[in-house]
Order: structure tokens, then C-alpha cells, then sequence
């Protein structure tokens, strides 16, 4: 069941004024620095209170339970995009594992990858519902989400059904399209290139293309390839801040404080995972299981930033609508993007109290019932003693009842 808290507030929010109402300013005023302290302070209170690192496990298991999903979704995309060419999707991957996976992992991971992706559904159709049921199971993740992203604002989920589900699939598949051009701009090498255009480059007359891409594009890529993967996981972390909490921003924002924080968070416990793969896996005691472990805490701290990064971002939205007089001390003044549901919750809610109020109630009356009952029983009972003790009196042998 639904809080009853986080009804009343998603309800009250309602009310809010909304994005674009003139109560708030078009550019919310500069924070001050009490303002900041006040933002960061409450942030780092809340993510405590709301349970952010339980919430962040629930996340990790998500992410775990989505995983083979989504690389299915991934390779199925790339191959439909590659005119359904698996065997230049596979070399890409044995290319991409070779050059960024630590050596004892490399072979482990080729085969963990290729036996999920030898799943895919051959021809275009195969692959389209492929995408779709991947697609389907890999959601779960952004549901999961947007649960934790609605509690970190206070709010319970307003969207129908169908709503909710059209918007967590849409922001599903914009993830798994930017996550394919991050393992695109991380493998694109000479070697990719000439084996996808080298065999066609010279019946289609571009080998001036070729030569171009080879011999020019590539190595200014190798300067400007990690800056474009920065700006599509920004681009990725701004879509599924905006898209799945119950609030409606005031603009959509690529970049914010809580965004930057989870990147760093997330690079961090990047950098620290690869160092434990590339200089202690061979050396823990756990052997395989170890390198499982420490994926999995990754994974975890990973959620954490995320939720961090929300957390902050809410409390920053909201020292701007205090520092701007608005009511925000107790529920942040956005106004939700739906109410549909939470309305439904609200009457099921208020029919249940009554139902246990009635409940309540008849089993009170019962009570005095018997309590009267009982009173009146103990009232003969007195009224009786009393008459026997006149009894006793009459027959007591020397009272004046027997005198002659």
C-alpha cells in the first residue's frame, strides 16, 4: 500500500504553482551561501533518512537483473543497425573486451557475452522483437528507478498504467541507444573501420571516404573520444533525472550539481574496480568469486552516486524556491506530472479507514454491551444478597419477628 505521506504531499503538490507561473522566477536566483549550506546539509539528512543506500542495493540487484536484457538489447541494435551483420558485431565485441577488459577476464567475458547474445534472433523481424522483449526486461531498471527517484522527492507515482509504462520504456531505449554509442566511441579504431567499409569501399567508389576516415578522422578521434563520452553520460544521467521522478521540472537541465557528483562518484569507483581487475583479482583469496564481489560493490556504489546525484539536485531546487518565498520547507513546489493514480490511492485509502473505523466502532459497542451486562447481572446479585440477609433476619431465632 502507498504511503499515506507521500500521498497527501504528491496531492498537495498539485497546487503547486506551476514551472512557468510568474510566482516563480524564470531563472531561479542565485544561492546564496546559507542557501548552499542549507541545500547540502538537508541533502545529506535525507538521503539518510530516505534509506539511500538500501534503496541503492535495490538498484544494484536491478541493474544485475537487467544486465543480460540489455546487452542482448544492445547487440541487437547494433546488428539491426549494421544491415544484420553479426559477424562484424561479434569481432567489434572481441576487439572492444581485448582492449579494455584486464587479460585474465578477457576470455570469461567473450564467452559470458557471446552466450547471451547467441540468444538473437536471426533476420530483421527476429530482431525487432528481440529488441522489444529485451527492451521490456531491461525497464525494470528505470522502474526501479523511478520508485527510489519518487521517494527521494516525496512523492508517489501519479502516472496510469499505460503512461508510466510508455515513458519508462521510451527512456529505456534512449539509455540502451546511448549506451551503444558509448561502446561504439570507445571501439571505433582503424580496424573497425577498415572491416566495415574496406570491403565495400571500392565498388561503391568511397575510397576517398576511407582514406579520409583512416588517415584524418581517426586520429583527431583519439583526442575528442573521451570528451563525447563524457557528454553522452551526462546526456544519459540528465534524461533519466528528468524522466522518471512524478515531478514536472521547471526546464530540462544536461547539466546540474547532483549530475556532476554522481559522474565523479561513478568514474571513482570505475577507476578503483579496474586497478582491483587489473593488479589484486589474480591475488584474492576468493579467486573468481572475489572479481563477482567486487562487481557487485561497484555496482552498488554506482547507485549510490546516482541517488546522491537526485538527492542533491532536490534539495538545490528547493533552497531556490525558499530563497525565492516560496513554502517549500516541508514539500518541494513542484507540481506532480500526473495525479491519476495517486487519486485512485487516495479513495482506496479513505475507504479502507472508514472500513476499520466501522470495525473499530462495532467492536467498541459490543464492548459496552457486555460491560453493561455484566453490570446489571452484578446488581441483582447485590439486590439478591440484600434480600436474604431481611430473610435471615425474620427466621433468626430471639428476634423480634418470634417473640409472642
Amino acid at each position: 500500500m502507498a504511503s499515506q505521506e507521500y500521498i497527501d504531499d504528491t496531492l498537495e503538490a498539485a497546487d503547486a504553482p506551476a514551472p512557468d507561473s510568474e510566482k516563480k522566477p524564470d531563472d531561479p536566483p542565485k544561492l546564496t551561501g546559507p542557501s548552499w549550506k542549507y541545500a547540502l546539509k538537508r541533502a545529506a539528512r535525507e538521503f539518510s533518512s530516505d534509506g539511500g543506500t538500501d534503496l541503492a542495493a535495490m538498484l544494484t540487484y536491478y541493474t544485475v537483473l537487467s544486465l543480460a536484457p540489455a546487452l542482448l538489447a544492445v547487440f541487437s541494435i547494433i546488428t539491426l543497425v549494421l544491415a544484420n551483420n553479426a559477424d562484424t558485431v561479434t569481432s567489434l565485441v572481441d576487439n572492444f573486451v581485448r582492449e579494455y577488459v584486464p587479460a585474465d577476464y578477457q576470455d570469461l567475458v567473450v564467452d559470458l557475452v557471446n552466450n547471451v547474445t547467441g540468444s538473437a534472433t536471426g533476420g530483421v523481424i527476429g530482431l525487432i522483437i528481440g529488441i522489444a522483449v529485451a527492451l521490456w526486461s531491461a525497464s525494470a531498471y528505470v522502474k526501479a528507478f523511478s520508485r527510489s527517484s519518487n521517494i527521494v522527492y516525496g512523492r508517489e507515482e501519479g502516472r496510469g498504467l499505460i503512461k508510466q509504462t510508455g515513458t519508462m520504456l521510451l527512456t529505456t531505449l534512449g539509455l540502451l541507444v546511448g549506451i551503444v554509442l558509448i561502446l561504439v566511441s570507445l571501439a571505433l579504431n582503424k580496424t573497425l573501420v577498415d572491416g566495415l567499409l574496406g570491403p565495400i569501399a571500392e565498388p561503391l567508389g568511397l575510397s576517398g571516404v576511407l582514406n579520409f576516415l583512416l588517415d584524418t578522422f581517426l586520429p583527431i578521434w583519439a583526442w575528442v573520444k573521451w570528451p563525447v563520452i563524457l557528454a553522452l553520460v551526462i546526456a544519459l544521467i540528465a534524461v533519466l533525472y528528468y524522466f522518471t521522478p512524478n515531478v514536472k521540472p521547471p526546464k530540462f537541465t544536461w547539466v546540474s550539481l547532483g549530475s556532476i557528483v554522481a559522474i565523479i562518484g561513478i568514474a571513482l569507483a570505475g577507476v578503483a574496480l579496474y586497478i582491483y581487475f587489473a593488479f589484486f583479482g589474480g591475488y584474492s583469496s576468493y579467486g573468481a568469486i572475489g572479481g563477482v564481489m567486487a562487481l557487485l560493490l561497484t555496482l552498488w556504489v554506482f547507485n549510490i552516486m546516482l541517488l546522491l546525484g537526485v538527492e542533491i539536485d532536490a534539495e538545490v531546487e528547493r533552497a531556490r524556491e525558499l530563497q525565492a518565498d516560496l513554502p517549500a520547507e516541508d514539500n518541494i513546489q513542484l507540481p506532480p506530472r500526473d495525479t491519476a493514480k495517486v487519486e485512485k490511492q487516495k479513495k482506496v485509502q479513505d475507504e479502507l479507514e472508514a472500513d476499520g473505523r466501522e470495525l473499530r466502532e462495532a467492536h467498541d459497542n459490543d464492548d459496552d454491551s457486555v460491560d453493561t451486562g455484566a453490570d446489571n447481572n452484578d446488581n441483582e446479585d447485590d439486590n439478591d444478597d440484600e434480600g436474604g440477609d431481611d430473610v435471615d433476619k425474620r427466621k433468626r431465632p430471639g428476634s423480634t419477628a418470634h417473640r409472642p
